[in-house]
């Protein structure tokens, strides 16, 4: 609710800003290229990892045992494009990216006839370097955009449901289940980086403001795993290879600035 009200506030700022530039323009000549603009988004993103086990100690989990359960979470982002033409620009910015990797079966162990749900959670802050390319009329247009991406780690999380056995005052064994959170940021990537692609359309609403609606992927080069600090604790710590892959589609608005 906090962000929502911020991010209302913003889109009241660009707006606003947007108003005073139109009637600006409307006594002086139109602004040389190239332009700078500044946009705002929100969407919605699927991730997804390529190993079959995470970060140490919990390696005993065998993706290939469990079902991958569709999470979509929430991506937020700021855009900077700079405008080298009509046709070419260059994007960059910062992004809220956030992967969860939701899983659920049985994974057999001392629990095997227990239903388990584990979850990965990364939060990231992310920062795209893209090359943009647009095609099409004056009004509407296609965009295709690609290039590198690096993130920073803000926090990292796995929560499973943990079963435990106590004796009441009867002598009755009593079997509770309850979800336990262990903290991974210690354990995880502090940077990521990979490749980003973006294709969609973008309409030219007034000189000033053009609303955008764009489909994306990316795919980390780096692991989502760092064992240097497990080690310590668990020598027999397993190496993992995971690679985060990531897809969704998001809603903006640029708003083209002098």
């Amino acid at each position: 609710m906090n962000f929502l009200k911020s991010l209302l506030l913003l889109v009241l700022f660009f707006s606003g800003t947007t108003i005073l530039n139109a009637q600006d323009s409307q006594d002086s000549p139109a602004p040389a290229s190239p332009k700078f603009s500044a946009g705002l988004s929100i969407g919605t993103a699927f991730s997804r990892v390529s190993s079959n086990q995470l970060v140490a100690p919990i390696t005993n989990l065998d993706f290939n045992t469990l079902s991958t359960n569709t999470k979509w979470n929430e991506a937020i982002g700021l855009h900077l494009l700079y405008h080298i033409n009509e046709e070419y620009g260059i994007e960059s910015g910062v992004f809220y990216d956030k992967k969860i990797i939701n899983l659920s079966g049985n994974n057999g162990g001392a629990n095997q006839d227990k239903e388990t749900n584990p979850v990965f959670t990364y939060e990231f802050l992310t920062f795209p370097l893209l090359f943009k390319k647009t095609i099409g009329s004056k009004k509407v247009k296609g965009s295709f955009l690609a290039g590198p991406y690096f993130s920073l780690l803000q926090s990292s999380a796995y929560t499973n449901r943990i079963y435990t056995i106590t004796v009441d005052s009867n002598n009755n064994y009593i079997e509770t289940a309850k979800e336990e959170t262990q903290n991974l940021t210690n354990a995880s990537r502090e940077v990521n980086f990979g490749l980003l692609l973006k294709a969609g359309a973008e309409m030219k609403a007034t000189e000033i403001i053009t609303p955008f609606i764009f489909g994306f992927y990316s795919q980390s080069f780096s692991k989502a795993d760092d064992f240097t600090d497990v080690r310590a604790t668990y020598p027999d710590a397993v190496e993992g290879d995971g690679k985060f892959s990531s897809f969704g589609i998001s809603l903006g608005i640029y708003f083209r600035m002098k």
